[in-house]
């Protein structure tokens, strides 16, 4: 009865020891694959970044100033030739 006993536990200890290093191997492939996402979260926060400052050349005043001028042949108004329409509110 001792052997069964001390077998079981045996046994039972083995199998508690497996159980704990597949549960290490699985933290560490959980690691790895967040230190891979914050590598991907920061590539494409620099890209987003890139794009956000190119979008903003691209609508730069100056920039559109001239490609109007250039490609479209238009030229800045001069303040005669401004018209101001106003909207009266109403009074109740």
């Amino acid at each position: 009865m001792n052997k069964a006993v001390a077998l079981l536990l045996t046994f039972l200890l083995s199998l508690l020891i497996l159980l704990n290093v597949r549960q290490a191997y699985l933290y560490q492939e959980e690691v790895a694959l967040i230190d891979d996402l914050e590598i991907q979260q920061q590539e494409r926060y620099e890209e987003n970044r890139k794009i956000r400052t190119g979008i903003a050349v691209l609508e730069s005043p100056e920039r559109l100033d001239a490609l109007a001028g250039e490609i479209l042949g238009l030229e800045q108004a001069r303040p005669d030739q401004v018209v101001q329409i106003i909207k009266k509110e109403r009074s109740e």
